[in-house]
């Protein structure tokens, strides 16, 4: 391996790591709602390990240390380690799983702890319906991203194909029939069907074209890039729309179990009977 070799993977190693590093603080700020974890590792970073000597203010930092990390691993975003500890209680009186509450996110009101909103079925019949979306746009983006023809439109008669420097194939939806194929060797003596004259005729004249072959070579990869950049935004999109139906789900799950737990509740406490008041006794 040569010098300028391992300094690249050295250099691409480096980036990796950063942007990694990036990516998981951003994720641990956005989870905890706070910056403390951030600022608490500069901080040690800085000073080292340590130990702060006023205990009121050691003792505030360990208890923001402990609830930065039950926000962390439960995905409650507490107010308070009161509020913590009235949280652990309600789950595990109602024998909840952690990784409903976890999952949920913003629909659950942990302060409150009670559902904040409830997801409607429309909501997320058009997340599922989102998603399906963009995940076809990925498929086509993607599969077109590697397409050797470049796609484009004829200025005169606006008809959109692809076009290679022996072809060009009309673009068309698979429900209204075939996508006709206009080979440029036939020129001008066959006659295509699918294709009106005009677009014929333009398609016939361009093929001697000695601009034709650079044009296209130019078109692709410029196009690929494009493709490649529209099947990469409606992934992650399509991904974020994914897990917002899962979170509906999980948020729906979580309505349903608490109102089963209210209504075994309500249906098990006893009933407080007022006494019948005694016999008025009559006068002699």
């Amino acid at each position: 391996m040569t010098y300028e070799a391992i300094t690249a993977l050295a250099s691409n190693t480096s980036l990796a790591v950063i942007t990694l590093m990036t990516v998981g603080w951003w994720w641990i700020c956005r989870r905890t709602g706070s910056s403390h974890a951030l600022h608490m590792r500069l901080w040690r970073i800085l000073t080292g390990n340590r130990e702060i000597s006023h205990p009121q203010i050691r003792a505030y930092i360990e208890e923001q240390d402990s609830l930065m990390a039950f926000r962390l691993s439960s995905g409650m975003r507490v107010k308070s380690a009161t509020h913590a500890d009235r949280a652990i209680a309600f789950v595990t009186a109602r024998d909840l799983s952690p990784d409903l509450i976890r999952r949920v996110g913003d629909y659950f009101d942990a302060d409150e702890l009670r559902m904040a909103s409830r997801p409607s079925n429309l909501l997320k019949i058009w997340l599922f319906f989102a998603t399906a979306v963009l995940l076809l746009i990925f498929a086509i983006a993607g599969f077109a991203s590697f397409e050797q023809r470049v796609l484009v439109s004829l200025k005169e008669t606006g008809t959109w194909l692809w076009l290679s420097s022996s072809e060009a194939q009309a673009v068309r939806p698979a429900l209204l029939g075939d996508r006709p194929i206009l080979s440029f060797v036939e020129c001008p003596k066959a006659d295509f069907q699918g294709w009106s004259a005009r677009d014929v005729a333009i398609l016939c004249s361009i093929r001697t074209n000695p601009a034709l072959g650079p044009y296209i070579e130019k078109t692709r990869k410029r196009q690929r890039v494009t493709f490649l950049v529209l099947a990469t935004f409606s992934l992650v999109v399509a991904g974020s729309q994914w897990l917002e139906f899962l979170r509906a789900n999980a948020a729906e799950r979580l309505a349903r179990q608490l109102d089963k737990w209210a209504a075994t509740s309500a249906a098990t406490q006893p009933i407080n009977v007022a006494p019948e008041p005694a016999a008025a006794t009559p006068l002699p």
